[in-house]
């Protein structure tokens, strides 16, 4: 591969998973943050998910700490691809595959549609980052 398209594909690539990832760290902590105070106006977010808001509330302080960790966790993933890092790929391979598979958790307990798409979501992302071209952005 020429090395302006080289440069091309990893920026492309970069931008997309450092967002992807960032963009869900600062979810998972507002998510712990809402699990610590769940009465503030940010817990807004739950009125899509009521019920999964009371459950993740019953389980606290575990959930608050887990999703903290989730957190970490994505900036750390996040760190990694902007740095073009291959542990970082690794563990963006590694988070979407974990998410592959609670999605098909979902297809066992009758959220077809949802494990589904989230299946053939993961798929296309696994399949593009296994590309030789994008693995080989990585160092």
């Amino acid at each position: 591969m020429k090395d302006s398209q080289s440069t091309h594909l990893r920026s492309h690539t970069q931008v997309a998973l450092v967002s992807f990832f960032t963009a869900a760290a600062i979810l998972c902590t507002v998510v712990s943050f809402t699990m610590i105070f769940p009465d503030t106006a940010i817990s807004v977010i739950w009125r899509i998910k009521p019920d999964e808001f009371a459950q993740l509330l019953e389980l606290r302080p575990w959930t608050s700490i887990g999703f903290l960790l989730l957190s970490c966790l994505m900036g750390l993933t996040a760190w990694g691809c902007l740095t073009g890092s291959l542990w970082g790929w690794r563990m963006a391979i590694a988070i979407f595959a974990a998410n592959g598979f609670g999605d098909a958790g979902q297809i066992l307990i009758g959220r077809t549609t949802e494990g589904a798409i989230g299946i053939t979501v993961v798929i296309a992302i696994v399949f593009w980052l296994t590309r030789p071209q994008v693995k080989a952005t990585f160092r």
